[in-house]
């Protein structure tokens, strides 16, 4: 039979409106101690988001009857040769539906009855003694707040049983990163008549506009992320390792967070590393030896649940800002709160990125990097030399999350706009990054001092000069409210706040 709450389909009804509300629905998700807890609701409510809007494509004729969309989650994965598998991630679609944080699962929403199916893989005896408990369906019926809960290996039998006809699979390509999405496989799929045009920007859209309960997740992983940031620079000092850094923000995040993962790999950059955009990688994983004078840029966000917080700092690591320092960071410091000032629904993000630049000239103009007309050397994308980087991205499962552009667009290849995450006005629910930066990089200057389309913009003399000092980037992360907007992040950022911060542990 049908693992459910309840029996036949009318009893099915009455059992669903009867437990509405009930404990079922008020459980959570938590690491525990102090950890936030993220309410069973917040998953249900997104499935009913996604219902809704896919109600609103489909047809009513159609609906006669029971059409799905389904959803595959991830699967583990073990290092080359080995059987020792890695730390699993789950597919951010299917956990924005479902809170599952475990592999080989897979789930359905059913638009006619508004339900909620969630099909587990079907593990082996030799699973209870090597990872733990082997659950019946039933057990994940309460465990998740779902309707129904088969193994995956009866996805077409038990979909037929409930009716549907058609089944909606998420088809796309992510336009930040240019990689399409992994079609869903199940067996027995070709019984069905499959769509594929529907669902992806559906769902896109849904995961755009945060609920409460979202916000709440995020605003607890950049809680933890900021307190991580300032444990940083309060305990940093020249001769430090830069994965010092990095070790110090998981460790706090991880001890008083249960944030076990970080959304990205962390970028703790000093030196001429601080121009790197995304240092930390496999070839450069964080291990220069900083020096008196360097800057640290440090790039890092924790995530909880798959809600992740996405911040950057720098700082001189003596906690003593040198003239060059201060001119770097003061213009970052402008176009930050320049922009900062000027969020609001309605906005188009793209003109806070030309903001930024605009505010960015202004102070490269005043320190004599560049010369000449502030429209000019806009119009001629001069600033893109020292910000190649768009100034933000939506945030939430994902760092880069999905929805930056809308359906039907595409990112211009004009200098200053082709690494924009982020193209399209502004609404209440969003969340986003502000994320201006300046920096030396050595060939792209070279590359403007060359070209004689722009040569005539930079001072190379006054550029020599500041050679090797890196770079800054000052990122906040924000959602947009009906009034303007809300900083989830909380850390030091103004010339004073950063110099008082910086070593502190060792001066007290």
């Amino acid at each position: 039979g049908l693992a459910t709450r309840s029996g036949g389909t009318g009893e099915r009804e009455r059992e669903r409106e009867r437990t509405k509300n009930t404990p079922t629905m008020s459980r959570f998700l938590s690491q525990g101690l102090q950890t936030h807890q993220i309410p069973l609701s917040l998953f249900a409510g997104n499935r009913q988001r996604v219902i809704a809007a896919m109600r609103s494509v489909v047809s009513a004729d159609s609906l006669v009857k029971e059409q799905a969309c389904f959803y595959q989650g991830g699967s583990d994965s073990s290092r080359a040769q080995t059987d020792i598998e890695e730390i699993f991630v789950q597919e951010a679609f299917f956990f924005h539906l479902f809170g599952v944080n475990e592999p080989g699962f897979s789930g359905a929403l059913l638009l006619k009855e508004g339900a909620s199916v969630l099909f587990i893989p079907r593990l082996p005896e030799s699973y209870g003694i090597w990872c733990g408990a082997v659950y019946p369906p039933d057990h994940f019926v309460d465990a998740f707040g779902v309707d129904y809960c088969f193994y995956e290996d009866e996805a077409k039998d038990r979909l037929q049983a409930l009716g549907v006809d058609t089944v909606h699979m998420l088809r796309g390509m992510n336009l930040d990163s240019r990689a399409h999405f992994k079609e869903a496989q199940f067996q027995g799929m070709d019984a069905f008549s499959l769509n594929y045009d529907l669902l992806y920007d559906q769902h896109v859209e849904v995961r755009v506009h945060k609920s409460e309960e979202e916000l709440d997740a995020l605003r607890f992983a950049n809680k933890l992320s900021s307190e991580a940031h300032i444990k940083v620079m309060e305990q940093f000092q020249p001769g430090m390792a830069e994965y010092q850094a990095e070790a110090i923000f998981r460790y706090h995040c991880y001890f008083h967070g249960g944030m076990r993962t970080t959304g990205y790999t962390p970028i703790c950059g000093s030196g001429p590393n601080s121009a790197i955009l995304h240092y930390g990688h496999a070839g450069a994983p964080n291990n220069r030896t900083t020096e008196n004078g360097d800057f640290l840029l440090n790039d890092m966000g924790a995530e909880y649940f798959r809600y992740t917080a996405d911040i950057t700092v720098t700082f001189p690591v003596n906690g003593v800002f040198s003239e060059k320092q201060r001119v770097i960071y003061d213009a970052v410091f402008d176009a930050n709160a320049s922009v900062l000032a000027s969020l609001a629904p309605g906005v188009h993000y793209q003109d806070m990125h030309f903001l930024a630049h605009r505010v960015l000239i202004k102070h490269l103009l005043k320190a004599g990097l560049i010369t000449g007309d502030p429209e000019e050397l806009f119009e001629n994308h001069v600033s893109w030399y020292f910000m190649p980087h768009g100034l933000g991205h939506l945030l939430g499962l994902d760092t880069h999350d999905v929805g930056g552009y809308l359906p039907g667009t595409d990112k211009p290849e004009t200098p200053i706009l082709k690494c924009l995450r982020l193209s399209r006005p502004l609404e209440v629910g969003m969340v986003l990054t502000v994320e201006p930066g300046c920096y030396i990089i050595d060939f792209l200057v070279d590359k403007g001092i060359n070209d004689p389309k722009v040569s005539k913009y930079f001072v190379k003399e006054r550029i020599d000069e500041f050679r090797g000092i890196g770079g800054v980037r000052l990122e906040e992360n924000i959602i947009i409210t009906e009034s303007g907007y809300e900083n989830m992040t909380k850390v030091p950022r103004t010339v004073e706040e950063v110099e008082a911060t910086v070593g502190r542990a060792h001066r007290n």
